[in-house]
């Protein structure tokens, strides 16, 4: 009777090394990132790894240990264990592949892989050829370590094929509650009241060190079955809208109806411009026009993902959910975003993104929001085998100046965003731009070839009647890959450009105050003179009546920045406070030392903010009053 449970273990432990080498290989690919924190730091990440990785292998293992562990004398005969062989390396095989998907992807997500990765099937369809070819060696890793799980499989212990007394049964009956019961608490991650979740590893290590100490069959499997999240009980009902009312109302002495083009560049972090680092060589264009802009220079991102980006900057939706809104049981949530307001006002309103309809729901959201015209792939006029260079769509050059006809096409005044492509990997970029400098990142010569493209809109653009009257907003979605130690921290990962030109003002200034995604909209809204109250999980950079700060979420922590002071909340208290002045890699948690009034009034506000978004999104409150 042991004998089986023998078996059992030897097998179990024997899934927790290859989870271990997955971990190795994490580690080893991405140690420019991660070896910055010290070799205890890592060696702790491993210790509580193994907690998160028994728990992915209890899920993934389920039908083989209910095939060990059933109570039946057949469990000894050779077919069957051979059959419960091809089971243990099927699943342990799948768990494995996840696990090296995202030894690279990593790069680009800045997290553990989750259930996006079954619900963007087009993306994951259009990019899979590329991504094996790039990275073939993670195929090729694979293939060995499934060799190396069939080869070397434990064989196990000897057990007796005759048939069970009644004692036997009564015997391996109540082995098997136990073993069932050990099973759950080790799914469970131990004694704790609810099961463990991705952010818990944010209790046992640094935030940056939690897609080390998860693996990504456990951040997957921890999503399956989102329910509508609960709302905290931070504060009274109605005194969170107190601390941080939703509704934004300016006023203008008129509302002038200038044309509005929001440009989302795709991967554009921070880094990679010139005008905020000093370095010229990929964006030359964007830094000749920041000159001659408002640059936010404190701008950060709301998520790591294209797919989390889009609700932040056309509705001030913030991303605070386990899965991103678009693909969050709140997708069909009614939303008031700048396009529906400025329709509303007489504006012809559209969005442009050349990739196939249906990447990343983007077509629903712009239906849902009712921003306006959606036009993807589908609607592209141009002669696409021409025009497409990599998987996802057209190519950034021939795409803007197919918007750049349709705007001159569209009556005024219009509200019309446009979200780019090239610089999102695998970074295709057309033969005749290959001279283009490639940096030492992949990313960067695509960022060159997109700086190029926006340079050819642009002065298309200026030789078109509607140019003088139109204010352009541009921005990224987030960043990809960093080599800056800082663009590598929790808070610098965030860190994107944003400025507004406006052709008829060309004056330059900067804005200073922290920035987010979340801001653009009411930033626009107030810039244009726009009168009536909109709802809005950010604040115009133009006024002061209200705190500026930028909040994400990732792994289950909230991250609050606000000027110097970088804040971690895990729901329930603060658990780091960071300096980014005197402390720009945040290596120095000052939770117990900052000021406490200080500290405790930016808890209040994010609080507040938290429990506003989870009330709206669960009563579905969001549209304009």
């Amino acid at each position: 009777m042991l004998a089986h449970i023998r078996n059992l273990l030897s097998r179990l432990g024997y899934a927790l090394l290859f989870f271990a080498l997955a971990r190795l290989l994490f580690f080893l690919f991405n140690a420019e990132t991660y070896a910055r924190f010290g070799f205890f730091r890592i060696i702790n990440t491993f210790f509580y790894g193994l907690l998160f990785d028994i728990s992915a292998i209890a899920y993934v293992n389920i039908l083989f240990f209910l095939l060990c562990i059933i109570p039946v004398y057949q469990r000894a005969n050779n077919l069957y264990q051979k059959t419960i062989k091809v089971i243990f390396v099927l699943t342990n095989g799948a768990a494995l592949l996840l696990n090296l998907i995202d030894v690279e992807y990593i790069k680009f997500s800045g997290k553990r892989s989750g259930l996006e990765l079954l619900q963007t099937d087009n993306e994951i369809g259009n990019l899979l050829a590329q991504y094996l070819s790039d990275y073939w060696y993670l195929v090729l890793i694979f293939l060995v370590f499934v060799a190396a799980m069939w080869r070397f499989y434990p064989k196990g212990y000897t057990v007796s094929v005759q048939k069970y007394s009644v004692k036997q049964y009564l015997q391996h009956g109540v082995l098997f509650f136990l073993s069932a019961a050990c099973w759950v608490l080790a799914a469970r991650g131990g004694f704790y009241l609810k099961p463990i979740r991705p952010f818990d590893a944010g209790r046992f290590v640094m935030a940056e060190l939690i897609p080390l100490t998860v693996n990504t069959p456990f951040q997957l499997i921890s999503m399956v079955g989102n329910k509508p999240v609960a709302v905290p009980a931070y504060f009274e009902l109605n005194q969170s809208e107190k601390i941080y009312p939703v509704y934004r109302k300016y006023l203008s002495p008129a509302f002038r109806k200038k044309n509005i083009v929001i440009l989302i560049l795709e991967s554009f972090g921070k880094e990679y411009v010139g005008y905020c680092n000093g370095d010229s060589r990929f964006t030359p264009f964007l830094d000749s026009l920041s000159k001659h802009s408002i640059v936010f220079t404190d701008a950060y991102a709301s998520g790591k993902k294209s797919i989390e980006a889009l609700p932040a900057i056309l509705s001030a939706l913030p991303s605070l959910l386990e899965t991103p809104f678009i693909n969050s049981p709140y997708q069909s949530n009614a939303l008031t975003g700048i396009g529906k307001l400025l329709k509303q006002e007489g504006y012809a309103t559209a969005f442009y993104h050349g990739a196939k309809n249906g990447t990343m729901g983007f077509d629903g959201f712009i239906g849902v929001s009712s921003f306006g015209t959606y036009y993807g792939l589908n609607e592209y006029s141009g002669y696409v085998s021409k025009d497409k260079t990599g998987p996802w769509g057209i190519d950034d050059g021939p795409y803007l100046r197919y918007v750049n006809t349709r705007l001159t096409n569209t009556s005024e005044p219009f509200c019309a965003a446009v979200f780019t492509l090239s610089s999102h990997h695998p970074y295709a970029i057309p033969a005749g731009y290959k001279f283009l400098p490639k940096g030492t990142l992949a990313i960067h010569q695509s960022i060159a070839y997109t700086d190029v493209c926006l340079r050819e809109f642009f002065s298309q653009a200026s030789r078109m009647p509607w140019y003088a009257q139109t204010v352009f907003f541009i921005t990224a979605d987030h960043s990809a890959q960093n080599e800056q130690p800082f663009y590598q921290t929790m808070a610098g990962k965030f860190k994107i450009p944003a400025l507004l030109f406006d052709p008829s003002a060309t004056t330059q200034r900067s804005i200073k105050t922290t920035f987010s995604h979340c801001d653009i909209e009411p930033t626009l809204l107030q810039y244009l003179g726009y009168k009536d109250s909109f709802p809005a999980f950010g604040v115009s950079a133009f006024t002061d009546s209200m705190p500026h700060f930028a909040v994400q979420y990732e792994n289950g922590l909230y991250q609050y920045i606000s000027g110097n002071m970088v804040l971690h909340f895990d729901g329930n208290k603060t658990s780091a406070v960071y300096n980014l002045q005197t402390d720009s890699l945040l290596r120095h948690n000052l939770v117990n030392e900052w000021p406490t009034e200080e500290k405790l009034q930016a808890e209040k506000k994010l609080k507040a903010y938290i429990q506003n978004y989870y009330q709206r999104i669960n009563a579905n409150t969001l549209l304009k009053k």
